[in-house]
């Protein structure tokens, strides 16, 4: 650790015990700052109040309140109280945590001139736009003299120089040093969640939501200059991401009412927010509907230069994406490109459009698109395990190397440049912070700090007794008792990032270790136990691994793309779900033999293969059904029933509903029962055994947004 960092306005110094802030400099006990130390090492995300006196004060035996008293001590320090909560966050009778960044005391000061901010009006320096174009045919150095051939050895020579431009330039810009990203400053820090943030083409502003709930969101601004920050929108609705004109004067969000009218039909529609005054004290922002209610699906709003908006529509009869336009004086839809299934695009400065289109069975092309719609090239990408094919993407433009643009596919909180030959190089991002959602400007990238908080809990049958069986400020999830109990202690694998990165982590009796060892980030799209108990199984980035308890691994032959893996149905058989053309497919699968038997095709959340030899699974709307080994059709459950997660025990199916209750269906009989579960407590079911059930618990935790510079 540093022995002088920069915390918020305030340098703290370990080394000589003190905390500066606007001259004064504070003397501070060594176990306020060891308290500070251990929120340092989790930043942004809860330390618990165990975990802090276990730390700090270890085997003495010291009163709950001292740790209040220096969390109290450090408050001061920085200049905030227990009631504004700017630097240090309370979690009642839960922790503490630091949600601003740390910084080494010799990078950026607050106050100081950003990189990318805009320069004054009336100052020299001027901004032209996204990329600064550099001239690629340099002056001769030498006059020739004049006549025919002359200006044919001053044209040789020019052409030459060029095209030796052109090539150095390629080449530095593959050789040249990865971007990196530096941690700058934290743009918001209120108890609420803000995300979805967005630079305007001027570089003065950041537009962003910052939500009430799932369901509930507001447009703000904040000036990049001081951090004023001015609300757009006053009515709460569902918001999604926001998309600035080119002359910073609107922005286009998108709203839907699905969750404030749940019984109506859904309906998304283009908001046009016209920024007329943005003067804190005297705001005049204006927001207009543009046309009328659209039922498909409406994403991922993009202004151009003749103020026409790019938007993505989602086909009703097979859920694909096209790329259609809106005029917003009148709200009509014109569709400009349907080829496979669009998942992002970016607008380039001469306006045409990069995008990753989905083709099927887990594949996606990197396409180039004209302004008139028209398929200019095409190229298969390769992800080579770097990430699941199966993840959310979103293109970014940035220009590096002697103003060389450069694509880059954000996927599941990683950056990756994206070559012309389809292949991904991945950029490295600051280690151990939760980061999602980039937006980048020419300099500078703002992303959403941290997430959701989920703990793993058990309980009897009954569901009378919860109790934790992990906690931490982690994401813990896909948790999976052993079906044999390894000389009479309980076994447990999950997946985690509290390392940092999602791994493999197993709980034997009172110990915990860590199984896997990735070097990388990567997706776990399914864990399960082996039969026989001796190793685990993952889906990692679309691939099987087989993990052994003494943690030697290896990875498992597939003919397909995994997009879950959900049980190991005996032990040669393990049930997948894959992609055939746009279909899913359930299957069986013998990674001995390579034999892959689908078992039914439709779009899937959850499934299971009970010891009947039927298919019981839950759909893209939670819907339960059940397929008999003899039957052809699949029939939904009765009573009717949505749900959240299900598992198979015993004869029984256990599931948590999304009202908030505990399914138990006897499959033999077919008999269902019901159970309130706590309404406060978030859970959805995730593994059962003979005795015990274990359910996921949501912890929602606060999400801010920061700031790094390239």
């Amino acid at each position: 650790m540093s022995e002088r960092v920069r915390i918020h306005h305030s340098i703290v110094d370990f080394q000589e015990q003190t905390i500066s802030r606007d001259g004064r400099v504070l003397p501070v006990q060594g176990k306020v700052l060891q308290v500070l130390s251990c929120l340092m090492a989790q930043q942004g995300q809860l330390v618990s109040i165990d975990t802090l006196m276990q730390q700090v004060w270890g085997q003495t035996v010291v009163s709950p309140n001292t740790l209040q008293r220096c969390i109290a001590q450090l408050r001061k320090a920085f200049g905030e109280s227990s009631q504004t909560q700017n630097v240090i966050k309370t979690y009642p009778k839960r922790g503490y945590a630091l949600i601003v960044p740390v910084l080494s005391a010799k990078e950026h000061q607050p106050g100081k001139a950003l990189a990318d901010d805009p320069p004054e009006r009336g100052s020299a320096a001027t901004t032209t736009g996204f990329i600064t174009k550099a001239p690629l045919i340099p002056q001769a150095a030498n006059q020739w003299r004049p006549g025919f051939i002359g200006v044919l050895s001053t044209l040789i020579i020019t052409i030459g120089l060029a095209l030796v431009t052109v090539v150095w330039q390629q080449q530095s810009a593959q050789s040249a040093p990865l971007p990196q990203l530096q941690l700058q400053r934290q743009l918001t820090a209120s108890a609420q969640y803000e995300d979805h943030a967005s630079y305007s083409p001027d570089q003065r502003w950041i537009a962003f939501e910052r939500f009430e709930s799932f369901c509930h969101s507001t447009v703000w601004l904040q000036q990049r200059r001081d951090k004023s920050e001015l609300q757009l929108t006053l009515s709460p609705q569902q918001f999604s991401g926001a998309s600035w004109s080119t002359d910073s004067t609107k922005l286009a969000v998108i709203s839907n009412h699905g969750c404030i009218v749940p019984h109506h039909p859904p309906c998304w529609q283009v908001d046009v927010i016209a920024l007329n005054s943005l003067q804190p004290a005297h705001p005049a922002a204006t927001v207009s509907k543009v046309g009328g209610c659209e039922h498909q699906p409406l994403s991922h709003p993009v202004w151009r230069d003749d103020q026409q908006l790019l938007l993505l529509r989602q086909a009703k009869d097979n859920g694909r994406r096209h790329l259609v336009l809106m005029s917003p004086d009148n709200g009509q839809l014109r569709e400009l490109f349907s080829h496979g299934d669009l998942l992002t695009f970016v607008l380039q400065p001469d306006q045409t459009m990069m995008a990753i289109a989905h083709t099927g069975s887990g594949h996606s092309e990197l396409l180039k698109i004209s302004q008139q719609g028209e398929l200019l090239s095409r190229q298969p990408l390769d992800y080579q395990q770097q990430t699941s094919a199966f993840n959310q993407v979103k293109l970014h433009l940035i220009t590096i190397a002697q103003n060389h643009q450069q694509l880059v596919l954000e996927s599941d909180g990683q950056l990756f440049l994206l070559q012309p030959d389809g292949t991904l190089r991945l950029l490295p991002t600051p280690a151990g912070l939760r980061l999602s959602r980039f937006a980048i400007s020419r300099s500078n990238a703002a992303a959403t700090l941290g997430g959701i908080d989920l703990d793993i809990i058990h309980s009897d049958w009954q569901a009378n007794k919860l109790q934790t069986l992990q906690r931490s400020p982690a994401f813990e999830s896909q948790a999976r008792l052993s079906p044999v109990a390894a000389k009479g202690a309980q076994q447990l694998a999950f997946v985690s990032d509290r390392s940092g990165q999602n791994q493999i982590w197993l709980v034997e009796g009172a110990t915990l270790r860590q199984l896997s060892h990735f070097d990388r980030p990567v997706k776990i799209n399914g864990l399960i136990w082996a039969r026989q108990g001796q190793s685990v199984l993952a889906n990692v980035n679309d691939s099987l691994y087989q993990f052994a308890l003494d943690g030697q691994s290896r990875q498992l032959a597939s003919p397909v793309r995994i997009k879950y893996l959900h049980q190991a149905v005996t032990s040669e058989q393990l049930l997948i779900e894959y992609q055939h053309e746009f279909q899913e497919i359930l299957a069986l699968y013998q990674p001995a033999t390579g034999q892959l038997t689908p078992l039914h095709a439709g779009q899937f959340d959850d499934a299971r293969l009970d010891q009947h030899g039927t298919l019981w699974f839950s759909d893209a709307n939670f819907q339960l059904y059940q397929l008999p080994a003899s039957a052809r059709t699949a029939q939904p459950l009765v009573p009717e029933v949505t749900v959240s997660a299900f598992t198979i025990a015993n004869g029984v199916l256990l599931a948590t509903t999304k009202d908030g209750r505990l399914l138990q269906l006897d499959l033999q009989t077919q008999s269902a029962t019901f159970k309130e579960l706590p309404k406060d407590r978030n859970l959805w079911i995730s593994d059962a055994d003979a005795t015990q059930i274990l359910f996921n618990q949501k912890q929602t935790m606060n999400t801010d947004l920061v700031e790094f510079n390239w």
